[in-house]
């Protein structure tokens, strides 16, 4: 609804359960690369003009145990959107005992590669969420990973006020 409120026509929404830009976790069926594929194959059949918006990374920042594997990572979805204007959303996550995979160190090391490519790509913006979301504990949930309402609102307000900064309604 948030992308129609700000003039979206067709958004087209491919959200996963856990999973990374190239692994399946939990009961997810496809990759983030994968969606990706099937977005860009519809959109060259019904010859759409696209701006995406990608939201990943959590999990790819907490598995993804080099420099070289997330960069390649986001190199590869970066080239399923080719051309195509792009929002990537950075990510954060707060240290967590139960979960010592994710963190913010973690997230910062995703954030600042996002940021390199953001640098040298044109048409690659990032929206640096983790500026608010680290100020905001109470968006969290317990397992300071998922987001509360409040937070995940949050989150689809920022995005959608980007987009309008970026390309107007």
């Amino acid at each position: 609804r948030a992308y129609r409120k700000i003039g979206v026509r067709e958004p087209l929404l491919l959200a996963g359960e856990g999973r990374g830009i190239t692994f399946k976790s939990g009961r997810d069926t496809e990759t983030g690369l994968q969606a990706a594929e099937a977005v860009r194959k519809l959109a060259n059949e019904k010859s759409w003009k696209l701006c995406w918006v990608v939201a990943l990374g959590t999990n790819d920042a907490a598995w993804l145990d080099s420099r070289e594997r997330r960069v390649s990572s986001i190199g590869r979805l970066q080239a399923v959107i080719g051309p195509d204007p792009a929002l990537w959303v950075d990510v954060w996550v707060f240290n967590s005992t139960d979960r010592p995979r994710y963190g913010e160190e973690r997230s910062r090391a995703w954030n600042s590669l996002l940021v390199a490519r953001e640098r040298v790509r044109p048409g690659f913006h990032v929206l640096r969420w983790s500026e608010s979301a680290r100020t905001h504990p109470e968006w969290y949930l317990s397992d300071r990973i998922h987001y509360r309402v409040s937070g995940a609102k949050a989150r689809a307000g920022a995005i959608t006020a980007e987009l309008l900064h970026l390309f107007g309604a």
